[in-house]
């Protein structure tokens, strides 16, 4: 088994990968904002979030299903990989189809069909290449795919601006997320051969359908957390102004740039988890307190500094006009508390086969969030859907922990996380006492005071030692198997 400092290079590869790879994809879009018009524009990012829902159901299920079973079997790389990317490859060319022939009888126009058609290619091509790199992630080799995403990231924005430039519009942006994704395909497909051996493309229908069907939960807990992430805004408009829309959206950008970083982090963790579960529930669970410990040393410190620091932050990042957002946002960053470490549920179930009660658990998040944001928009407005939101992630973290417990893995690391929790409240009060010297400036130095703080309180309050880091950096899983994170 890889050693820890393995893991944690895997973490920052795939943390500084979203980083770049997300800084491009922004770029990209103020291209094609300011090229494409608000008509086009709009029709894009339609286009964008249909297909992003489709690569979510399938990266959710059958990626991370493959990925689990190649982490235990890796022998068994080579067949899975093959029969699961012709598979994949089937429902593809079946889905485009279907979706070709409606749109043509039902009569749309010309650029919109041949839009929306480049960007179902594009999103099935991307499938695609998750597959190929599920395989390079379960051997945790995941500094190749952070390398090509970046890459991928920086053809896609190139090839915007060029074709904008140039002359293009709509159709042509979406053929270039298509060739982008083509190329990223190709080029995973390569390293796998490259570094495990050629994949075997041989159909085997009984592994299919027996993947496919333990896919299913999996990929739609991810459709129901995606909705459940865009309820608050659909409530909010119907509930509620266009202006409340706009400073809840503001104030919900932050934590949903942290959210993603989180679910990117946890994925890290699939292969090793896939691979202790198979071999030892005991381990498994001591796996997971010490991941979950950290993801909550990293979690309360974010959230404190997000309430003290939101009402400096929003008029920095949005300008004056949003400052109403400001309590909006300290409630969402609280809830960063619960969602940070609520992230390794989702491969913590995926590795123990627990996939219908992933589902179950996004089911109940939902609800509670539906339930929750019409009793709280309609007195509260926008802070009502902020509060809404902080009350389900804390829910939802709970029962999860719950239903963990219920299946021998037991979260027993309670008075580490008291630890955490004072430490974050010592390095408030610090932040709190430093002068005011203008509202930057005053965030800034409380800042780094806050951050000084928390380390030397997590030290002296032993949640961490310079043994347990020291630990982290040189000790293997073959002389300390059960070890992750200290």
């Amino acid at each position: 088994m890889a050693n820890n400092r393995k893991l944690v290079k895997n973490s920052l590869f795939v943390t500084a990968g979203m980083a770049v790879g997300g800084a491009l994809v922004f770029l990209a879009m103020v291209v094609m904002a300011r090229y494409l018009g608000v008509a086009d524009f709009g029709i894009f990012s339609t286009l964008l979030a249909v297909v992003s829902i489709i690569q979510l159901f399938a990266d959710g299920g059958m990626v991370n299903i493959t990925i689990r079973d190649i982490a235990r079997q890796p022998h068994a790389l080579h067949e899975q990989i093959g029969f699961t990317s012709l598979g994949l490859l089937g429902l593809s060319v079946a889905f485009i189809t279907v979706i070709s022939i409606s749109l043509y009888f039902w009569g749309i126009e010309s650029k919109l069909l041949y839009s929306f058609l480049f960007m179902l290619l594009a999103g099935f091509s991307a499938l695609q290449g998750l597959i190929f790199g599920a395989a390079i992630r379960a051997r945790e080799d995941m500094q190749v795919t952070a390398f090509i995403g970046v890459v991928h990231k920086a053809i896609l924005a190139f090839g915007i601006w060029a074709v904008l430039a140039a002359g293009g519009g709509l159709i042509a942006v979406c053929a270039v997320n298509f060739v982008a994704n083509l190329v990223q395909t190709l080029w995973l497909l390569f390293e796998v051969n490259k570094r495990y051996g050629r994949v075997q493309f041989r159909f085997q229908w009984a592994r299919w359908k027996t993947i496919f069907a333990e896919s299913l939960p999996l990929g739609a807990s991810l459709v129901l957390r995606k909705l459940t992430v865009h309820l608050d805004i659909l409530l909010l408009s119907v509930l509620a102004t266009a202006i409340a829309v706009g400073l809840y959206s503001s104030a919900y950008r932050v934590l949903q740039l942290i959210e993603t970083a989180s679910i990117a982090f946890s994925g890290v963790m699939l292969p090793r988890l896939s691979q202790l579960a198979k071999q030892d529930i005991s381990r498994f669970t001591v796996t997971f307190n010490h991941i979950t410990v950290f993801l909550f040393a990293a979690s309360v410190p974010l959230a404190l500094w997000v309430w003290l620091s939101a009402d400096v932050l929003v008029p920095l990042f949005y300008t004056s006009t949003y400052a109403e957002a400001a309590p909006a946002l300290q409630v969402l960053g609280l809830a960063l508390m619960a969602l940070i470490p609520a992230a390794l549920l989702h491969p913590a179930f995926a590795a123990l086969g627990e996939q219908k009660t992933l589902m179950k658990l996004a089911l109940i998040s939902l609800a509670l969030n539906t339930v929750l944001g019409v009793a709280l928009i309609l007195p509260f407005t926008y802070v009502g859907a902020a509060i809404s939101t902080a009350i389900t992630e804390a829910v939802v973290l709970v029962t999860g922990l719950i239903m963990l417990s219920r299946r021998g893995v037991t979260f027993s690391q309670i008075k580490k996380v008291t630890g955490v929790v004072l430490s974050g409240c010592f390095a408030s009060l610090a932040y709190l006492c430093i002068p005011d010297f203008g509202p930057v400036t005053q965030m800034i130095a409380g800042t780094l005071c806050f951050a000084a703080t928390y380390l030397a309180a997590i030290v002296m309050l032993r949640v961490y030692t310079i043994q347990d880091v020291r630990m982290l950096l040189k000790k293997s899983d073959s002389a300390v198997a059960a070890e992750v994170l200290p």
